[in-house]
């Protein structure tokens, strides 16, 4: 519910808060979510770091193709395609 009032009134620090706790609270989609309505490419790319960590290589790659860190994609697809 947080994400959809945060979103509505465009609440950017609200959302990078949310994507922050979301992420502590491992809510990986709600997480990378809350970092793409922000336009916080720092904060997807936290999601991708953790959970590339946690071995979740799909999310992971999500988060950075959303950021558009292409040597993280790269990476990716070299070492786990």
């Amino acid at each position: 519910y947080a994400f959809e009032v945060f979103t509505a009134i465009q609440e950017t620090a609200k959302l990078i808060d949310l994507g922050h706790k979301t992420l502590e609270d491992k809510q990986f989609a709600l997480a990378l979510k809350s970092f793409q309505a922000a336009g916080s490419k720092e904060g997807m790319d936290k999601v991708g770091d953790t959970t590339l960590r946690d071995g979740n290589v799909a999310t992971a790659l999500e988060a950075y193709t959303a950021s558009g860190n292409e040597m993280m994609i790269s990476f990716i697809k070299e070492n786990f395609a």
